[in-house]
């Protein structure tokens, strides 16, 4: 039998968590989590919780256009509706393709607010019926294996940090790049890392192709395999030249945000992998959608992650990429990166980089409410349509 629910309320937590130390990539630098979390309650009491990521140069969000949207047209759509418990990922789809989506202005999509609220929806929905969503969206694998990241930093920050994470015993590494060191960075790691460690790179849109060019040429004595993101989105028109010189794969990030943007790379053939985040693609529905479409397409993906994300994102990654088994996959820092989780239990990596396939209702994490309100620089709650 089919059990319907209506939400009553939702309440919006922008935050500001520290970083154990910053993060630095070519375009951002960032000192702390700036997630809004979630909080939606079901007519019958059970609590449910999402998260979702702005980037402004991504898709145009700020925390402040995050709120702006749940707690108006998203949640006129939220409250309009009865809501099914999901049994299956036709239902999941469904929930996330029910729920409004709003663009306009600087913002070019509210994947972040909408990633959010469907989040929130959908762990309350399961939560209602004792269901895990591992139990809708079946693991291929039980162990998730995370990649190393290595942020911007001056070459003894990079060898530093390089040497800590090689104890963790990662086989797949990722160095952000696009600044003057770069060479004397990446010769570092890679005589840190061995020979057989997989290295990617993340230019987060720094290059011009003739630089893109010139840089991978002179870097395949260093093993790069992957690039992401190397000309960046005003730029994406260059994408298919520099793929057919085969210096190295070509992996897309902030080039991809909506059906748009995949319709034209796939289309034009232009890159070999997507990086799939699901705050920056608008939540579980999209990203699962994206992944089966690259599929069709022949076309790799990775399942990738927004600096600083909880336990609600990082969980909710973890059942995604058991499910889809991607090429490479990113998140799950938790406390590694955050001075302090929100969740009752750690969704970190461990030796190796692997993470375990999670269990229990929702997402398999409880969240610590008052750790929320205490990293929240404001709250905003709406219910019945009426924001206060």
């Amino acid at each position: 039998m089919t059990v319907s629910h209506r939400a009553v309320n939702v309440e919006v937590f922008p935050l500001e968590l520290p970083f154990v130390e910053s993060f630095r990539h070519a375009t951002s630098d960032r000192t702390a989590c700036d997630s809004v979390l979630v909080k939606l309650t079901l007519a019958n009491g059970v609590v449910g919780w999402g998260e979702g990521v702005p980037r402004a140069y991504v898709t145009g969000e700020t925390q402040a256009t995050m709120v702006d949207h749940i707690t108006g047209p998203i949640a006129q759509g939220l409250f309009a509706r009865t809501w099914s418990e999901p049994v299956s990922t036709g239902d999941l789809l469904t929930i996330g393709m029910r729920l409004p989506t709003v663009s306009g202005g600087e913002v070019l999509a509210s994947n972040a607010a909408h990633c959010a609220v469907e989040l929130a929806l959908v762990d309350a929905l399961l939560r209602s019926a004792n269901t895990s969503l591992g139990d809708i969206l079946i693991a291929a694998n039980e162990k998730v294996l995370y990649s190393a990241a290595i942020t911007a930093t001056t070459v003894e920050g990079t060898e530093k940090v390089a040497k800590r994470l090689k104890l963790v015993g990662f086989r797949d590494w990722k160095v952000k790049v696009g600044f003057d060191d770069d060479d004397e960075r990446l010769k570092a790691v890679r005589a840190i890392i061995g020979p057989d460690a997989t290295l990617r790179i993340d230019a987060n849109g720094a290059w011009t192709l003739e630089e893109a060019e010139e840089k991978l040429a002179r870097w395949r004595v260093h093993g790069v395999e992957t690039v992401e993101e190397p000309l960046g989105r005003s730029r994406r028109a260059d994408l298919g030249k520099l793929k057919a010189k085969k210096l190295a794969a070509i992996s897309v990030d902030e080039s991809l945000v909506t059906g748009a943007d995949a319709a034209s790379l796939f289309a034009d053939r232009a890159c070999d992998l997507l990086n799939l985040r699901l705050s920056k693609l608008g939540g579980l529905a999209s990203t699962l959608r994206f992944a089966t479409t690259a599929h069709g397409e022949s076309m790799d993906y990775q399942l990738g992650c927004q600096v600083g994300e909880t336990a609600i994102l990082s969980a909710a990654g973890r059942h995604v990429a058991a499910h889809l088994l991607p090429r490479y996959v990113e998140g799950s820092f938790g406390a590694h990166l955050l001075a302090e989780d929100i969740g009752d239990r750690p969704v970190t990596f461990g030796h190796g980089g692997i993470g375990n396939r999670l269990s229990g209702p929702g997402f398999g994490v409880n969240v610590i409410e008052e750790r929320v309100r205490a990293y929240a620089t404001s709250t905003h709650s709406v219910s019945n349509g009426s924001s206060r």
